[in-house]
């Protein structure tokens, strides 16, 4: 009889315990209620904003990129390098989308930045340049190349290109 009475206390308990979560989930919180949720009034006021490219009054209508790299970016431990001049400059880039792509000789994973231009100055600018590896550096020295890309109208329509840049950064690794 102890045994039962036991069960059904057990299984009363966890009656109202589910009872309890039951009816909490479905309580709804108002903006301004003091509740512990507080619901925005603007569901979109504190998202980022994108870039607005397409009322950019450059895009398509510059004359073609061209940029240059130079410099050196020395390591002295894996993890710690001296820029030594190592810019990417750059000019005529129509819009924040477009990109920086890099190449890296002897070839090896590295990560490679920036990668596009929507936190640099446009259209014309300059930025470092920065290299992380990616794995185990075998070379004790690598060479940068990189393209850019922007947009020209060409009867009506946006079309994209890739413009070499002259010049090379140097990669050297120093320990």
């Amino acid at each position: 009889m102890k045994k039962k009475s036991s069960i059904f206390f057990v299984v009363a308990i966890l009656i109202l315990i589910g009872a309890f979560f039951w009816l909490d989930s479905g309580k709804v919180v108002a903006p301004g209620d003091g509740g512990e949720e507080n619901v925005p009034e603007d569901p979109n006021a504190d998202l980022p904003q994108a870039p607005e490219i397409f009322d950019n009054p450059n895009l398509g209508k510059l004359n073609p990129a061209t940029c240059s790299i130079g410099g050196a970016l020395v390591y002295t431990e894996k993890n710690n390098f001296t820029n030594q001049s190592a810019i990417l400059k750059y000019k005529n880039v129509d819009s924040p989308a477009r990109h920086i792509i890099w190449r890296i000789e002897p070839e090896i994973k590295a990560s490679i930045g920036p990668n596009l231009f929507s936190q640099l100055t446009l259209p014309t600018g300059q930025t470092n340049i920065a290299v992380v590896f990616d794995e185990e550096t075998l070379a004790k020295e690598y060479t940068l190349r990189a393209k850019v890309t922007y947009g020209q109208f060409i009867e009506g329509d946006l079309k994209i290109f890739e413009s070499e840049c002259s010049g090379q950064t140097r990669v050297k690794i120093n320990f």
